[in-house]
């Protein structure tokens, strides 16, 4: 599961850079993960950044608020 990937990850890392080169859908779980995680990353100064987000899943951060508030980079 990709929340338990990420938060092994964040045991014993700072930054985390998810690439979304693949990602077509994000239902409400995938922005819970990506909130959960940002905000374990934020605990400990660290950062997490979204690579190559498409236009679908960038309407969808949009709506949310999220747009804004996530580093995303091409």
């Amino acid at each position: 599961m990709l929340e338990d990937e990420i938060n092994a990850v964040l045991q014993t890392e700072d930054k985390l850079m998810l690439d979304f080169e693949r990602v077509e859908f994000m239902a409400s779980s995938g922005i819970r993960v990506l909130l959960a995680a940002s905000a374990k990353l934020k605990e400990k100064d660290g950062l997490l950044i979204l690579t190559n987000v498409n236009s679908s899943i960038r309407r969808v951060l949009d709506m949310t608020g999220l747009l804004d508030f996530l580093d995303i980079r091409q």
